[in-house]
Formats: structure tokens, sequence, C-alpha cells
């Protein structure tokens, strides 16, 4: 397998970590390692897709499907409103145009998936050494954290006034938009679609949105406080990680 040696990572990998060892404060520092470790999680991904297409070229496989990064991100347990121009195209869904994988017939895709079975542990092993393992994320205690913290919160005054507006829009009453995008699974697409354009609406006129998520930057910021020790390790093992594969 050819060397993922890409210089402009190494750069970028030596700036990041220099720029968030001199941030100020608890939740800042926690901030600035969190999003250090975003751009090393993304460059390592781009390079492990790198890898694998090159895995498949070699297989016979040519075209393959437009992958993305995964995003360290957190998001409020009460979920957020959609924006009025998805909720009048498509409702609660977000949708991505098809691309040229998604076009191939049945067949290639079902060979595809097969073959990609044994291009996973090669790859994995030049990232992540021997194991092939990748190193812990705590993004999931930290989103359990905040969002327990967030619960014991007092709910912001618009989530009342979001949830009356619904009511007196014809539906019942929804304590948070989670639970309106939930209600929603259940309705044909068209009434999704109504749902969804009501929902929007309210949100804009309470300002639902804005302030669910002050409240909620607010007690995640209480928890990374607590855990830049964990994020400040995490992005350590991804810059290790960035390293080893810029040298295998």
């Amino acid at each position: 397998m050819r060397r993922f040696r890409p210089r402009a990572v190494l750069l970028a990998l030596v700036l990041i970590t220099s720029c968030a060892v001199h941030t100020v404060g608890d939740a800042g520092r926690a901030r600035a390692d969190l999003e250090a470790a975003r751009q090393l999680d993304r460059q390592l991904t781009a390079g492990r897709w790198s890898l694998l297409e090159k895995c498949m070229s070699a297989k016979g496989f040519q075209i393959h499907p437009v992958r993305t990064s995964p995003a360290l991100e957190f998001a409020a347990p009460t979920g957020l409103s959609p924006a009025p121009q998805q909720a009048e195209a498509t409702g609660y869904e977000i949708t991505r145009p098809p691309d040229d994988y998604d076009k191939q017939p049945a067949d290639y895709r079902s060979r595809y998936n097969a073959s990609l079975d044994g291009c996973l542990p090669e790859v994995d092993r030049v990232l992540f050494g021997q194991s092939g393992v990748p190193p812990r994320a705590p993004i999931a205690d930290i989103q359990a954290a905040a969002s327990a913290a967030f619960t014991r919160a007092k709910p912001p005054a618009a989530v009342a006034g979001w949830s009356r507006c619904l009511r007196e829009a014809g539906y019942q009453a929804f304590r948070f938009p989670a639970d309106a995008r939930h209600y929603a699974s259940t309705l044909s697409r068209e009434q999704q679609r109504k749902l969804a354009v009501a929902d929007a609406g309210c949100a804009e006129t309470t300002k639902v949105n804005t302030e669910i998520s002050v409240l909620w930057e607010q007690k995640l910021d209480e928890v990374l406080a607590a855990d830049e020790g964990k994020l400040a390790a995490f992005r350590d093992q991804l810059a290790e990680q960035v390293k080893r594969a810029l040298t295998s």
C-alpha cells in the first residue's frame, strides 16, 4: 500500500496543537482542544478514505462513494426546530443528491461493500497500529453529562411559547422540538411537511432555537471545563495517529 504523506497535514498538525496550548481558561482550553481534535479527526478520516479508495481501486473498483468526515459534535437533547426553507422543501428530512456511486447497479455496490471488508483491516492497521483500533473518543460521555445538566436546568421561556404556538396551529402539546420531530415520523410525508412548516414558523416567532442553543452551550461549557483533561488526551492521541499515518 502506498504511503499516506500529505505535508499539509503535518504542518496543520503542528499549528493546531501549538495553538491549543495557549488558550486561557478551563472552558476555553477545552474548546480549543475540541476544535483541534475535530481538525485532526477530519485529517485522519480523509487519509483513511484516501487509502481505502486506493485499496479498492487495486481491486478493480474505480467509482467510490462520496464520504464525509464524522463531526465530533454535541447536540441539545431537546433537539431544534427545522429552518423554514428546509421545512418547506423536505419537511424534517435532510437530503443529498445521489452521487456516481449511488447510480451504479445494485450488483456493483454489493460487490464493492463485500470487497471493502478486505481493505478496512489493512488500512486501519496502517493508521491505528497493529490492533487497528482507533482511540476512544470521550464525546459520548461529554454528551451524556451535558444532556443531564441541561435537563436539570429550567427550560428556556421560549419553549413554552413555541409549544403554545403549535397548539394554536392545531397540533398537540409538544414539550420540545425533538418530540414534534418524533411525532412526525408517524405521519404521511405531506403531513410531516405541514408539521415541519408549522414547527419552523413557531420557532422563528419565539426564537426557541436560539434560547435552547444558549442554555445548551452554557451547560456544555461546564462539562467541557470539567473534562478538559480527557479532551486534551484525546487530541494528543489523534495527533499521534496522524503522525503514524505520515510515517507508515
